[in-house]
């Protein structure tokens, strides 16, 4: 009896044990199938697959996290858009037998175009590997992109036009007037080198009714070079600080001298003052620099700057010549930055 009913657990048990190892062999067969939706994805290493290179560019990124991997891939797009700008501009210049002088007024500009961020890139496609890393895919639609950068350069170009066209010869609102059109114009400079990348077709039939940037420029030197400022530095003994402020206007283009007849004037001055500091063995010398330039039809104060520091030295006499060499070099460098500033604001 004892024997019949073990016969019976036994016969019993047998099918729970093939059903405990099909459900085994079930939970291996499901995570193969996971672990093949979760293969890698053809565009992290093939970007363009899925898009005709004819009409998008196309770069994939990773990261710690899937804002990093996005930004990531918009950056890849970029950077393949600005090597392209960078080998036809060194093309450019190695066929090139001219040369132009960079206009002195245009320092203040930024032309650079490693830095601007480039419009219409999209993230199209997002994947989490298994070790948590994430990847993205950009793709930048190149007739989108060049139909907006083409109506940018056609906005710009109106733009460039009515400045110059409003621009009053002999007056600084005049300069900068010129001035900010010849940024404009430096703009679709830019544009224009996205356009002959994106899409080359646009870049050919775009055209500029201002003819070139460096036309712009030209237009632009010829009207600072119509203003004119008489400077003076009360305090300036040797006139070594008045040669300086001098020297920085005159980079811009715009000129100096005139005397009363000047329709600006830069009024300047500058004090000193020796003292000792306790607990020191120098003698401090400390100068304060102001300046500012007014229209003397209206008495408008079209910019004014400021500047004081000192210096030590053994003796007061040193200290007092350093100091007035401090002042130089800072007119020589912090003004003349500020003052070529203000033409572009």
């Amino acid at each position: 009896m004892k024997i019949l009913m073990l016969a019976t657990v036994l016969c019993l048990a047998a099918p729970l044990l093939v059903t405990a190892g099909g459900s085994k062999d079930s939970k291996k067969s499901d995570q193969t199938a996971h672990t093949s939706q979760k293969a890698m994805p053809v565009w992290i290493n093939t970007p363009s697959a899925d898009y005709s290179e004819d009409s998008y560019i196309v770069a994939a990124g990773s990261g710690r996290t899937r804002a990093d991997a996005e930004k990531e891939a918009a950056a890849s797009v970029g950077r393949i858009i600005n090597q392209s700008i960078s080998a036809e501009e060194h093309l450019q210049s190695s066929v090139s037998t001219g040369s132009a002088e960079q206009a002195t007024f245009a320092t203040s500009v930024s032309t650079s175009t490693t830095l601007r961020e480039i419009t219409g890139i999209s993230i199209k496609e997002n994947w989490t590997a298994e070790n948590g890393t994430e990847y993205a895919l950009a793709v930048l639609d190149r007739s989108a992109a060049g139909q907006y950068y083409r109506g940018k350069v056609s906005e710009n170009s109106s733009k460039i036009q009515d400045l110059l066209a409003v621009a009053k010869p002999g007056t600084l609102k005049g300069c900068k007037d010129t001035v900010s059109a010849y940024e404009l114009a430096l703009d679709n400079d830019y544009y224009m080198e996205l356009l002959s990348v994106i899409k080359p077709v646009y870049r050919k039939t775009t055209m500029l009714p201002y003819g070139s940037s460096a036309k712009v420029s030209e237009a632009a030197q010829k009207q600072l070079s119509t203003v004119s400022v008489q400077v003076t530095v009360d305090g300036d003994t040797n006139g070594q600080l008045a040669a300086a402020f001098t020297s920085a206007i005159g980079k811009t283009g715009i000129k100096t001298g005139g005397g009363k007849d000047a329709p600006y004037t830069l009024d300047c001055s500058v004090t000193y003052e020796t003292f000792k500091m306790t607990g020191s063995d120098y003698d401090f010398a400390r100068y304060n620099l102001s300046s500012k330039l007014t229209e003397k039809a209206s008495g408008t104060s079209e910019f004014a700057w400021t500047k004081s520091g000192r210096q030590g030295k053994l003796s007061a006499q040193e200290a007092k010549s350093a100091a007035v060499r401090a002042a130089e070099k800072a007119i020589q460098e912090e003004f003349s930055s500020e003052f070529s500033a203000m033409l572009t604001k």
